[in-house]
């Protein structure tokens, strides 16, 4: 499983209130490749590891409809706009039941950083993961649900618009 984090930095410590900014989403939809950049410890995760994916890529199709297909992600982009100082936010991705303890619920801690873009996906590396339903990725600060996004994913066949919009394979990184 491949989730980013908001930003490369990890801090957990920080004494800023995630409230003190506003955030608005900018983006959402598929990103046919992603590549990382290193993984760090997320215990709150099926896999436990998140990888790092850099926070200026662009969605490639804005769309709610997600296509189970290996290699395919997908997320928000968003900006943390105010505020004086970087804050601890959560990223909270509910999904239908996957693997064989069935989690439904996975999230780590990252920044967010004043006017500065983030990113947040998950990424289909492994079969079990490519579970059909209703899925969510929300952001959230002290508690408080600050944004959040839903995606319907779908058997591959059911969102070929969105494949044919992805040059090529989508490879594994």
């Amino acid at each position: 499983m491949r989730l980013a984090p908001i930003l490369t930095a990890l801090c957990l410590s920080l004494p800023a209130s995630a409230q003190e900014a506003g955030l608005r989403l900018l983006d959402h939809g598929v990103i046919c490749q992603v590549v990382s950049e290193g993984t760090i410890a997320a215990p709150q995760t099926e896999q436990g590891r998140l990888n790092l994916i850099a926070q200026d890529r662009d969605i490639d199709v804005t769309t709610t409809l997600v296509p189970a297909e290996l290699g395919i992600s997908f997320g928000i982009r968003f900006i943390s706009e105010g505020g004086s100082a970087p804050q601890p936010v959560s990223v909270v991705l509910t999904h239908p039941p996957m693997g064989p303890r069935g989690v439904t619920r996975q999230s780590w801690v990252t920044v967010l950083h004043p006017d500065d873009p983030g990113l947040a996906l998950f990424t289909f590396e492994f079969p079990y993961e490519m579970v059909t339903g209703r899925w969510t990725l929300a952001l959230e600060g002290e508690g408080v649900r600050l944004a959040e996004q839903g995606f319907d994913v779908v058997p591959a066949e059911a969102a070929a618009t969105v494949l044919a919009a992805c040059p090529g394979p989508v490879p594994m990184s």
